[in-house]
């Protein structure tokens, strides 16, 4: 008699994700979100680094909280960049006058709207975060926030920071 042999395959599509993303919806800049969040939730966010994209040379901050006594990591990431051009405007009327062209970058373009990406690197249950976002709902610079289905996001691999 063979003996029954058993195959495993790891495929990356089958494996749960090991955070979740809230989408924050607010006009403040970065280092004021930082502020809001440790001031209300009690936490300490740090300026971490900043992700650049070499395309466009744009600078996404990050700010970073390391919850040690509940085995949490928290990533706040700004996710909008107002880039500025000068574009000259040559002959006629308004000959060799400057004009500012300001367009904004999103770093997940899905979700363009949210100004802030909150990632937060933890075992908890549904509950906690839908509780945590009710919170966050009640800080008057936020206008709503909202926890993504990351199916949504194309490229999760930008997440992986």
């Amino acid at each position: 008699m063979k003996p029954k042999s058993i195959k495993f395959s790891l495929d990356d599509s089958s494996l749960e994700e090991d955070y979740r993303l809230i989408a924050i919806y607010s006009n403040e800049e970065d280092y004021r979100m930082a502020f809001l969040l440790n001031y209300h939730f009690n936490m300490y966010f740090a300026k971490a680094k900043s992700i650049l994209q070499s395309k466009t040379s744009a600078a996404f901050n990050v700010f970073e909280y390391e919850d040690k006594n509940h085995y949490r990591n928290w990533i706040l990431l700004h996710n909008y960049y107002l880039t500025q051009h000068v574009q000259v405007q040559s002959g006629g009327l308004f000959a060799n006058m400057e004009t500012v062209i300001e367009k904004p970058l999103f770093y997940i373009k899905e979700l363009s709207k949210a100004r802030f990406l909150l990632k937060i690197e933890a075992d908890e249950t549904p509950a906690f975060f839908e509780s945590f976002i009710q919170k966050l709902k009640t800080i008057s610079q936020i206008y709503t926030a909202e926890l993504v289905d990351l199916q949504t996001v194309k490229k999760r691999e930008l997440l992986k920071f």
